[in-house]
């Protein structure tokens, strides 16, 4: 009898320890997301030449991009921009299409693509359809009547015959990648308008269209386009103006991860794709009109930095990832950097040349906050993050 009391006594006693040691320091560990690495990685890319519209040519002293003044169709400016993203771990750049035989069609025809082919680099290349800017619209929306219904079945017979049969453009389960700009905004009969397109181009082309939809945002999903997709994702999640300021503070990435939950969730259940977006920071104010003092219209900035307290170069990218690794889709993986090189709205992660100087002149223009030429900083976090869990 003593035996089992002491048994019993011990028990206790070490359950009662036990709890006693699990419960102290879990209430200060934070709980980490179920974080996936990136499978493919891509950005989006703006094959046009640098303008003196960039932020940072307007800042004081001016933070310019590493390559000076660079054009995309010079080879030099390529061969960088492609040893870069190799290094980083970037799969494929989502390219700005602004329609046929614009600048940005003879970019990519005459030089990107051919030079990819005949150095045999591994980047791959999608189109990123620019619906509002090729199509009549009234605050963006694209309504496709008869006539505008044509014109995009003809522009995607184009892009279908120009660059789908070349080694680099990106497939998806052997089916050639189209992203649809603002697809989100478009009006139309979508079953009907999309198994039409889909049923052409597949007669004319033999190519079975994969059609990426930019749907994701602070509005609600609709069901009956996003059913007629094959993924949905986001350019931009730029929204309302209660999100001015660092992250952190504002609760910007807390409610973008409310915002992908509802998105995936729907996708799921259409047993279509989901790719989250990443952004590093946002001031689109050195572009004419749109800066505003005070800040107003939308037309605010987000910072680099994560918060007040962490205002370190590249926290709120950081941080931003890892809200997208947590509803990443399987078995792909996909994520999309806004942005390769978007210089006006400072979305890029692109090299800058390196300085230890910040500055925060002219206010007008950087709202106060710190500036720095960060280098290389954030093809180092693209890296990191990509792979790590």
């Amino acid at each position: 009898m003593r035996i089992t009391k002491l048994v019993i006594f011990v028990i206790l006693l070490n359950l009662f320890v036990t709890a006693c040691g699990k419960g102290t320091p879990k209430q200060n560990t934070p709980v980490e997301p179920n974080l996936s690495p990136v499978g493919l990685l891509g950005a989006y890319y703006f094959p046009r030449a640098w303008s003196n519209d960039n932020l940072r040519q307007k800042l004081i002293p001016p933070q310019t991009p590493a390559i000076d003044n660079y054009d995309c169709r010079a080879d030099a400016t390529i061969k960088q921009h492609l040893e870069w993203a190799n290094k980083t771990g970037i799969d494929f750049f989502v390219i700005q299409w602004w329609g046929q035989a614009t600048n940005s069609d003879i970019t990519i025809k005459q030089y990107l693509g051919p030079y990819l082919e005949h150095n045999k680099n591994p980047t791959k290349f999608c189109i990123s359809y620019l619906t509002p800017y090729i199509h009549q619209t009234v605050n963006y929306e694209t309504s496709l009547d008869n006539n505008s219904e044509a014109k995009l079945l003809v522009n995607l017979l184009y892009i279908a015959s120009t660059y789908f049969k070349h080694p680099n453009y990106l497939r998806i389960n052997n089916r050639p990648v189209v992203f649809l700009y603002l697809s989100r905004l478009l009006k139309c009969d979508y079953a009907k308008t999309f198994n039409r397109i889909r049923t052409i181009i597949k007669r004319d082309t033999k190519e079975d269209i994969y059609l990426i939809g930019d749907e994701i945002f602070w509005s609600e999903p609709n069901r009956d386009r996003i059913a007629q997709l094959d993924a949905i994702t986001v350019s931009t999640m730029y929204g309302p103006d209660r999100y001015a300021g660092y992250a952190g503070e504002t609760g910007f990435l807390k409610d973008i991860a409310t915002v992908f939950a509802k998105y995936k969730k729907l996708a799921d259940e259409l047993k279509i794709g989901f790719i989250p977006n990443v952004m590093p920071g946002f001031n689109d104010h050195a572009i004419p009109g749109q800066g505003r003092v005070p800040f107003q219209e939308n037309h605010y900035i987000i910072p680099r930095g994560f918060s007040l307290a962490d205002k370190s170069e590249g926290s709120f990218y950081h941080a931003y990832f890892r809200i997208a690794k947590k509803y990443l889709a399987p078995p792909l993986n996909i994520a999309i950097i806004n942005s390769w090189n978007d210089w006006r709205e400072d979305t890029q992660i692109e090299p800058t040349k390196t300085s230890t100087l910040f500055t925060k002149q002219p206010k007008e223009l950087t709202g106060d906050y710190d500036y720095g030429a960060y280098g290389e900083k954030y093809l180092t976090i693209t890296r990191e993050e990509k792979t790590s869990k």
